[in-house]
């Protein structure tokens, strides 16, 4: 899986289940692999913003369903999924967005707090 599209993929987890250190050191990797800071800022409306080409949309939204509760993964976002990138790829997303998961919600429970990788820089925000 490009690597800018998994970063992506698991900073919108990361925003979703509101883990404030996920969110730091992602939005750093997600600026080092090429995402703009108006990018990071436009998180929250990626399916409205033209700032996200289709295949960005379309793993944020398979984060977005990966994530939520219960686990929302249609067979039609499947099938697009399918239609766009190779079962190799879909895999190495899902685990890196269900990694991300488990991870935000171990660092809430915690105490893990931000630790000033994009300091100075951009950083996406939690999403309610």
């Amino acid at each position: 899986m490009d690597i800018r599209l998994k970063n992506l993929a698991v900073l919108k987890a990361a925003a979703l289940v509101n883990c404030e250190y996920c969110l730091d050191i992602g939005s750093a990797l997600c600026l080092a692999t090429g995402i703009s800071e108006a990018q990071l800022r436009a998180l929250p409306i990626y399916r409205t913003t033209e700032l996200y080409n289709e295949d960005e949309k379309l793993v944020m939204e398979f984060a977005e369903v990966m994530t939520r509760q219960p686990v929302g993964v249609t067979p039609d976002l499947r099938g697009r999924m399918l239609a766009r990138f190779s079962p190799a790829e879909i895999t190495e997303l899902a685990a890196n967005v269900a990694w991300d998961n488990y991870r935000g919600r171990l660092n809430q429970a915690l105490g893990v707090r931000p630790s000033g990788f994009s300091e100075g820089a951009a950083c996406a925000l939690p999403e309610r």
